[in-house]
């Protein structure tokens, strides 16, 4: 039997979840268009065996507003996560690294999952992927920069907003990728490789504890 790896990836619409997806799989299995119009709010997955595993995507719907897109397209993603049986083991939440603010939609996702998974251990299986990033324009001090901002900044204000997490100091993985370049680009390589030793070292968050 084949095992099997899953990653869940969150963001906003065109900060390239898709691409990135596409890229760790090593196999085109996710429409990729930068049009929020070409969009329809579908949660799917994809899985392709890359050395004799199974990687398997779970590409989310780009909300931009939780709080008011139609409950047909949140309904649709709790289903489909209600009805997967294989768990998670990572949830990326994918950002574009030409502009790296993280938008309240994805915020409200962030805690959205939260809520849905209810497990105290849910932030151990989380790490940041920044989409677009381009060594050749994009330097080492950038790269320390922005993960500084989010580490030390944002991802602790929000995780610090949970119950029970309010001294929580946790050090969550980054992973800078050239999604559209990944097959030529030695960096994005080694990034992407590192992002699935991460995915191995994480247990299953298992969907049958969602809440509705």
């Amino acid at each position: 039997m084949t095992i099997n790896f899953v990653t869940l990836a969150l963001g906003r619409i065109g900060d390239g979840k898709s691409s990135f997806l596409n890229a760790y799989l090593q196999k085109d299995e996710f429409e990729i268009s930068s049009k929020p119009e070409s969009k329809k709010y579908i949660t799917s997955s994809a899985s392709n065996i890359v050395n004799g595993e199974e990687r398997i995507g779970i590409d989310t719907q780009g909300l931009e507003d939780i709080e008011t897109c139609e409950s047909e397209h949140i309904q649709q993603m709790t289903q489909f996560l209600l009805s997967w049986e294989k768990g998670v083991n990572v949830i990326a939440i994918v950002i574009n690294g030409q502009y790296t603010i993280l938008s309240t939609g994805t915020k409200n996702l962030i805690k959205y999952f939260y809520k849905f998974f209810n497990q105290p251990d849910f932030f151990n299986h989380v790490c940041v992927v920044f989409t677009r990033w381009y060594n050749e324009v994009m330097t080492e001090e950038d790269k320390a920069a922005v993960k500084k901002e989010y580490q030390s900044t944002i991802l602790n204000n929000i995780i610090r907003e949970f119950s029970g997490c309010e001294n929580t100091n946790l050090q969550i993985p980054f992973f800078f990728i050239n999604s559209k370049q990944w097959k030529e680009d030695g960096d994005t390589q080694n990034q992407l490789n590192a992002f699935h030793s991460f995915v191995k070292s994480r247990g299953k968050l298992s969907t049958l504890k969602i809440e509705e």
